[in-house]
């Protein structure tokens, strides 16, 4: 029998691009960096085969984080839904 397969679900909290908006207020690039680097420390500590996220506001945000070299062994996948 093969390997098990583990998923998680993990909400980033309003995950934008320094500059955009998320809600009445600007992200800046000190709250986009902490978020990021505070994104990629909970992926390595899931330890998940497959994560969904949600509450992404910008699909750079993710594709920025997962250029990390400590992420290497995933592969982003995304879907747009409009």
């Amino acid at each position: 029998m093969g390997s098990p397969v583990s998923f998680a679900s993990f909400n980033v909290y309003n995950f934008q691009e320094p500059g955009g908006r998320v809600f009445r207020s600007r992200v800046t690039q000190a709250l986009y960096d902490a978020k990021r680097d505070w994104t990629r420390e909970k992926i390595i500590q899931l330890d998940a085969d497959v994560i969904v996220f949600q509450k992404l506001w910008a699909r750079g945000c993710l594709e920025h984080t997962f250029s990390d070299p400590a992420l290497r062994t995933y592969t982003l996948h995304t879907i747009a839904l409009t």
